[in-house]
C-alpha cells in the first residue's frame, strides 16, 4: 500500500581463507517491513540473517526514521543508526553507529592445546564514526571517516560451533579516506 512497503533481500557471500569450497557460501538477508506513520516519520521492522556478532545468526532489526527536512534525517535502531545532513547535492555529513561483523571458514583447522579443532573465525565490533562524502562529479566521490571502534571480538569455533572461544581486542580509533567510482 502507499504507507506500507516490504523489502526482501538475499545476499550470498563466500567467506574463506584461500581455497574456495561450496561449504564457504553463506546466504544472508531477510525481510523488512517499512510503515509510514506520517509525512516525516516511519518505522522499519524485520528479521534478517546477519553476521553482526561474528557468526551467521537470525536477528530482529528495527529502526525509527525521521526526515527533518530535505537535507537532514535521523535513523535510530539496530543494527545501524545514523544522523545525516546534506547542505548541497555534493556534500553529505553523517554521524553513524554500526554493529559490524564477518565470518570465515579456515582452510585447515587449527588445533588448540585442549584438542579442539578451530575451523571457523568470526569478527565483530561496534563503530561510532563521523563521515563526510563529497561528490566530485557525476561518478567520482571522495570520503573521510573518523571515529572509535569498541566491543571488538574474535570468535573461534569448531566446525559444528559446539566449542566457541572469544578473544576480546583493544578498542581504538578509526580513520579512513576512500575514493569511489559509481556506475
Amino acid at each position: 500500500s502507499k504507507k506500507t512497503k516490504m523489502t526482501l533481500k538475499i545476499k550470498p557471500t563466500a567467506n574463506f581463507q584461500s581455497n574456495f569450497d561450496i561449504s564457504d557460501i553463506t546466504v544472508l538477508g531477510g525481510i523488512e517491513l517499512n510503515q509510514a506513520l506520517d509525512k516525516n516519520n516511519s518505522i522499519d521492522l524485520g528479521i534478517k540473517r546477519m553476521t553482526v556478532f561474528g557468526k551467521p545468526e537470525i536477528l530482529p532489526t528495527f529502526s525509527f526514521n525521521h526526515q527533518f527536512n530535505k537535507g537532514a534525517y535521523l535513523k535510530l535502531g539496530f543494527p545501524n543508526s545514523k544522523l545525516a545532513y546534506s547542505n548541497s547535492i555534493r556534500n553529505k555529513f553523517s554521524l553513524n553507529n554500526d554493529f559490524r561483523g564477518s565470518s570465515y571458514n579456515l582452510n585447515s583447522p587449527i588445533v588448540t592445546d585442549d584438542g579442539i579443532a578451530i575451523a571457523k573465525l568470526g569478527f565483530s565490533q561496534m563503530e561510532t564514526t563521523l563521515q563526510f562524502e563529497r561528490n566530485m562529479d557525476t561518478s567520482w566521490y571522495i570520503g573521510f571517516k573518523g571515529g572509535y571502534s569498541s566491543n571488538k571480538e574474535f570468535k573461534f569455533s569448531d566446525e559444528n560451533k559446539a566449542n566457541e572461544m572469544n578473544q576480546t581486542l583493544k578498542n581504538g580509533g578509526i580513520f579512513s579516506v576512500s575514493i569511489k567510482y559509481k556506475l
